[in-house]
């Protein structure tokens, strides 16, 4: 699911970011 155009790291923080974003929505939480 990597773009041709996103390299693995840029890939790997576009996820970190997303799961600050759900930590800070209190989303992660629930999953765990």
């Amino acid at each position: 699911m990597i773009d041709g155009n996103i390299s693995m790291e840029e890939d790997t923080e576009l996820k970190d970011l997303v799961v600050q974003a759900l930590e800070n929505n209190g989303v992660l939480a629930k999953v765990r």
